[in-house]
This record gives C-alpha cells, structure tokens and sequence, in this order.
C-alpha cells in the first residue's frame, strides 16, 4: 500500500501488445510462472477491502512439489513462506514496472490481498477452484501462490472462457 503514491498523477489507460509482451516477458524473468487477465467482479472483493482497478493482473508461481509432498513438515511450511514472500516481493516489481511505464498499479500480496484469489484466477482461466477451496491447474495441480495486480491499463487481453469448465460437472 505504501507504494500508491508512486502511481502517476495522470495515468495511461492503454497498452500496445508489444508493451503487454514485455511486461509477460519481465514476469517471466521473475519467476513467475503464469500470468493472466481478468476484470474483478465486486463479489470478489472481501468486505471492507477495496480495488481501485476493475482490471486485474493474475500471477502464478509454483510451490516446490517435493516440500508439498511432505506436508505436514517444517519443510513444507517453510517453502510455503518462501513462496509467499518472494510472489509478494515480484508483485511489487512488477507493480513498480507498470508504474515506470506511465501506468497505475495496486499490488495485492498473496498472503492477504484484497480479493478471493482461487476465484478470480479461475475467472481468469488459469484453473478451476477445487472443492477445498484451492486453485487447481493442469501444470501445478493445487501447487501455486496466487497474486494480483489491480491497474488502470483498461484493454488488457482478458480471458474471454475457461476451458477447465468441466471439472465443475
């Protein structure tokens, strides 16, 4: 939060493709290792949060299958708080990103953002949240962090279906 006030005064509201690629392109430098775009239906927002974007950056970053498999284990709580802090930390940069190039961006930390994070990535195609709540994809399975960016930039590629619908029947 502390750094919306580095947004612009006057933001850019439009991105090119080439400037979409080169931000999937620096995403994918940092490790991340899916990226997405959704509008953020109001449902989504936990009470009392709030977004300042309708449109939404989705990041994915896999968690270390062998600490998973260990679960429950020091390991496994320990890789998870790695991963939540380093998707926090690449959040931010890319926040930052966007920011340097003309753009608002409000970053949402995977350890308590501002949204119902498995829902809207499902909304953003990435998977199908699972009956334990989780978001289950074809790459990870239910192994990944999820978090946001909420931006001014209003002609993202969004997700216009999910072809994980048939897992819900």
């Amino acid at each position: 939060l502390k750094s919306l006030k580095n947004n612009p005064k006057s933001p850019q509201f439009t991105a090119n493709d080439d400037f979409i690629l080169k931000l999937e392109k620096y995403a994918f430098s940092l490790d991340i290792d899916k990226t997405k775009y959704v509008k953020v239906p109001p449902e989504l927002i936990f009470r009392d949060k709030s977004v300042l974007f309708e449109n939404a950056i989705i990041l994915l970053m896999e968690m270390d299958k062998t600490a998973v498999d260990k679960a429950p284990s020091d390991d496994t709580q320990s890789m998870s708080v790695v991963t939540y802090d380093e998707l926090g930390k690449k959040t931010n940069q890319l926040a930052e990103f966007l920011r340097e190039n003309g753009f608002a961006a409000q970053a949402s930390h995977p350890a308590g953002g501002f949204v119902v994070y498995p829902a809207l990535a499902q909304r953003a195609g990435l998977g199908w949240k699972g009956r334990h709540g989780m978001l289950i994809t074809p790459e990870f399975g239910p192994r990944q962090r999820i978090s946001a960016i909420f931006t001014s930039v209003e002609n993202l590629p969004h997700n216009s279906g999910n072809e994980h619908l048939w897992v819900g029947e």
